[in-house]
């Protein structure tokens, strides 16, 4: 087991992940009580997978070095060496053993670890707090994904692990057993990162406040299945990233009534997601030539034309690079337009400002923010931020004198 002496070197690794860990202990400690309670946000999911890799997987690491211990125990070995090392360990044993037996400890690892992630997704379905459904299922797929995807793909690439004598070792029936069980898991972790049925159930369990409504909408479906209804149900599944199950609902929604405008407006969005600006730009299009449609409906697509313009432009950009004014120029005539269209509205005002400031225009960023006093907001999250933007333009101003 000379290799493993040669493996030390990621010892190493700890003197990174040690104050890591340590900042996500004291940080979790901190703001446990905004983290777990009702109102579950955002910054609130970011902080349960810090503390998914940083405190929970350590912990995962240290049973998977476990159950090899016990599997040597259990066959008679006594345990010369338990090295643990936060993200990594090996076990060495005072025995040689059979091929057979020596596959089960080598094995014996990653099936603590398998057993454990499907015990915290088991958890999840019987819990009712989001934080906790967050945290289990972000640490049962993690737990399973590292070893039967990760911890298997380092193993062929170099570092020599357990799926690396697993896989070499000279008992083949053994071998095509764990190798069928092992492909079967990894489709079934795969299914569960990306199928629509999994995520809808994640998206029940974390969401209460969207469950409620999508259930609501289900029944007026059932009641009325109207377009208006569908398009209803196709927004919710948008707003929680199941843009299939938006995509399939929408396609009911132009059957049953194909001049709907609002039809376009999520249909660009959809075509947005997919990297296809040229498509959401024209379904956009559709809502301003439209003379049915009404001077709100107009700005919002404006708006939406001038996000879609300004993705495009950013994503030409090296990265770290800011676009010129140039480069901004057909954004922000589309906010204008937005602004003629319904002269009233705070948000393209907001929205041509920040682009001003990007590119330096902090004077004129100050003249439009100053602007927005008594408007009215389409998206009121934006009255929230404007103030940050403000002082962005007057900080760099004042740099700049």
């Amino acid at each position: 087991m000379d290799y493993l002496n040669d493996e030390r070197i990621l010892d190493w690794q700890s003197l990174i992940w040690i104050p890591i860990i340590i900042s996500t202990i004291i940080r979790t400690k901190k703001d446990w009580r905004e983290i777990f309670d009702a109102d579950f946000t955002m910054k609130d999911r970011a902080a349960l997978m810090q503390i998914n890799w940083f405190i929970i997987t350590p912990i995962v690491v240290l049973l998977h070095e476990c159950g090899h211990a016990v599997a040597m125990l259990f066959y008679g070995s006594k345990i010369v060496e338990f090295h643990y090392a936060l993200m990594w360990g090996f076990v060495r044993q005072d025995v040689a053993f059979t091929d057979e037996r020596d596959l089960v400890i080598k094995l014996a690892g990653s099936v603590v670890q398998v057993v454990l992630g499907m015990l915290m997704l088991v958890a999840a379905v019987f819990v009712k707090s989001p934080p906790v459904v967050t945290l289990l299922v972000y640490s049962g797929l993690t737990a399973m994904a590292s070893t039967l995807i990760l911890y298997t793909l380092s193993c062929f690439s170099g570092f020599i692990g357990d799926w690396t004598w697993i896989y070499t070792s000279p008992n083949l029936q053994w071998k095509l057993v764990i190798g069928t069980i092992h492909v079967t898991l990894v489709g079934l972790l795969i299914y569960l990162f990306y199928g629509f049925y999994p995520r809808l159930w994640f998206a029940g369990k974390t969401r209460p406040k969207w469950h409620k409504d999508y259930l609501a909408a289900q029944a007026r479906i059932a009641e009325d299945p109207s377009a208006n209804n569908y398009l209803s149900l196709a927004w919710l599944y948008y707003l929680v990233n199941l843009d299939k199950g938006a995509q399939k609902t929408l396609d009911i929604v132009k059957e049953k009534d194909p001049s709907q405008l609002e039809y376009y407006v999520l249909n660009g969005w959809l075509r947005q997601n997919k990297g296809d600006t040229e498509a959401a730009v024209e379904n956009f299009e559709v809502i301003v030539n439209s003379a049915e449609a009404n001077s709100y409906q107009k700005c919002r697509a404006l708006m939406a034309i001038g996000h879609c313009l300004l993705y495009q432009v950013e994503s030409k950009l090296p990265r770290g690079a800011n676009p010129t004014y140039d480069q901004l120029k057909p954004v922000i005539a589309s906010y204008e337009q937005a602004l003629s269209a319904e002269p009233e509205v705070a948000d393209p005002i907001y929205y041509k400002a920040t682009l001003l400031n990007k590119v330096g225009l902090h004077k004129e960023a100050e003249f439009e923010l100053k602007d927005l006093q008594g408007r009215k907001w389409l998206d009121p999250a934006l009255s929230e931020l404007y103030q940050h933007e403000l002082q962005v333009a007057r900080k760099s101003d004042n740099r700049q004198q």
